[in-house]
């Protein structure tokens, strides 16, 4: 098994026995989810092309997030934009906001499939 795994086939009692003749290939989700951080490239290129992407999106405006070492919500949006990840959920919103509308409208300018986060909430991805 080792041997198909990683060489694609295999030999066995003088036959060559093929990945695709005895296993069936299922691709998974992927799903990106940053702590605390400010923008970074390495975010850009472990969150390609994934179903979702979690990220830090604490304040609205770069000077707050400069300051505090976070990413603010459209940073966190281009970043989803240029990894070309299919949905994207801002978590870890300052508590200084009293609404985060403003911040969803900011972030889908950029990325249109963006949410905010909220206590218990459920996301639902299809392989």
């Amino acid at each position: 098994m080792k041997k198909i795994k990683s060489m694609g086939e295999a030999e066995f009692k003088g036959k060559k026995i093929r990945l695709d003749q005895i296993a069936d290939k299922k691709s998974g989700l992927k799903v990106v989810y940053t702590g605390d951080t400010k923008p970074c490239d390495n975010v850009v290129k472990i969150s390609k092309d994934a179903d979702l992407l979690i990220h830090d999106g604490t304040f609205l405006e770069s000077e707050d997030a400069k300051a505090k070492a976070h990413a603010n919500v459209k940073e966190a949006a281009k970043i989803a934009k240029d990894s070309n990840v299919k949905q994207l959920i801002l978590t870890n919103i300052s508590r200084r906001y009293t609404s985060t509308k403003e911040m969803e409208i900011e972030s889908k300018k950029i990325f249109p499939n963006s949410k905010i986060a909220y206590d218990l909430m459920k996301v639902k991805l299809k392989i």
